[in-house]
């Protein structure tokens, strides 16, 4: 699995906000994790 940061993007992860989500995974790539993420306020 390959992890993605959100902060490079200006989001953080907020788990808090939904659940995590994660669909079929396929012999040629696995399952995919979705999260949801809050835009970081300055």
């Amino acid at each position: 699995m390959t992890d993605r940061n959100p902060i490079v993007y200006g989001y953080e992860y907020a788990d808090a906000l939904a659940p995590r989500m994660q669909l079929a995974p396929m012999g040629w790539r696995g399952y995919i994790e979705m999260r949801p993420v809050r835009e970081i306020k300055q």
